[in-house]
Parts: structure tokens; sequence; C-alpha cells
């Protein structure tokens, strides 16, 4: 166990020093405005929730969701689901100069938002919606910001690499970033599945 965690402390703290501190701290400051962003948008340009809604019915119908009637089966699903859009957002990152995990960051962000102003607008609560976003949005939402970073930090350094610098290893940067996957993101991901499972519509329910 000491020497696991004296790993995981070295390979996280060399990604850190190596450039994805700063994508985690650029991603951390720019989620909360697009969120303002969201907002403001869906609630000057009310037509916009609609289009926003329609987007979230088909994200929840791809991903099966709607489907699933079992409590385990909507924690299992709700899971893969985050999953699997983590390990894409990382996967991006191997496609160099384009940065294509910014685009799960922002429109995840801008889509929180978006719903608020959706939520208010038609007479609900907005300490309701909290109530439905908070619980597990605790663990996922920073687990959103960690793998857009990590696929930002990944597209970095494969375009750092491709550009001729020498000095970057795309194995070790691999090796940081699946640890970070591994350790860290699958963690919040799994303790988000099931807060939003089991927590959030008892939650929901004393508030309605």
């Amino acid at each position: 166990m000491n020497e696991l965690s004296s790993y995981l402390r070295r390979t996280l703290c060399e990604a850190w020093r190596n450039g994805y501190g700063e994508e985690a701290r650029r991603a951390a400051i720019v989620a909360p405005l697009l969120t303002l962003i969201g907002f403001a948008a869906a609630w000057f340009f009310p037509q916009l929730t609609d289009h926003v809604m329609g987007v979230l019915e088909q994200a929840i119908d791809s991903a099966g969701l709607s489907s699933v009637t079992e409590t385990r089966d909507m924690a299992a699903a709700i899971f893969a689901n985050n999953l699997t859009a983590a390990f894409s957002a990382i996967l991006w990152g191997l496609v160099p100069f384009a940065y294509l995990a910014a685009f799960p960051l922002g429109f995840n962000f801008f889509l929180i938002g978006a719903l608020g102003a959706y939520y208010v607008r038609s007479g609900s609560s907005l300490g309701v919606y909290l109530v439905g976003i908070l619980p597990h949005g605790i663990f996922e939402l920073p687990a959103l910001v960690l793998f857009c970073a990590a696929g930002l930090y990944l597209c970095s350094r494969v375009t750092a690499r491709v550009r001729g610098d020498k000095e970057v290893r795309i194995l070790r940067t691999l090796s940081e970033v699946s640890t970070l996957f591994l350790y860290v993101i699958l963690p919040l991901l799994a303790a988000a599945a099931l807060i939003e499972t089991y927590v959030t519509p008892r939650l929901l329910a004393m508030m309605l």
C-alpha cells in the first residue's frame, strides 16, 4: 500500500508539473464561467431552452438511460455512460493541435447553466434544481474538469512532440493520464453514479 501511495503521489505530481496542473486550473476557472454564460443565454433567449432540452433528451436516449427501470441497473448505466465520456475525452487528446476535450467541458457546463435557467423560467425553484445537481455533482463535476483537463494535457504533449520536442515522452504521459483515470477519475464517477441513483431522488422527493 505504501508503494502504491508513493507511486501515485510521484506520478501525479510529475504530471502536474509537466502541464496537467495548468490545464486543470484553466478548466476549473472556465467551468463556472461557462455555467453562467449558459444560464444567461437560456434566460435571455428562452427559445434556446427548447433546443437544449431536445439535446438532453437525445443524450439520455442514446445512453440507454430512458429504458432502465431497475435502480441497480440505473447506477450501472450512469456509471458506464460517464466512464465512456471520460475515456473518450482523454482519447481525443491523442489528436494533435485539435484540443477536442474542450468540447465536452464547454458543452456540459453550458448545459448545466442553461437547464438552471429553464427550471427557473418554468416556475420551479432554483433550490430544487441545485438539489438535483449538487449531491452527485460534488463528485461528478470535479471528475468532468479533471478528465477534460487530462485530454487537453495529453493533446498538448502530443502536439509538442509532433512539433519536434524530443523531451516529451508520450508513453510517460499516457502512464500519467492512465494513473489519474484509474485512481482519481474512476472513483469519483463511481461515487457520483451511486449518489445520483440512491440519494438525489430521495432528496428531490423531500423538496417536492
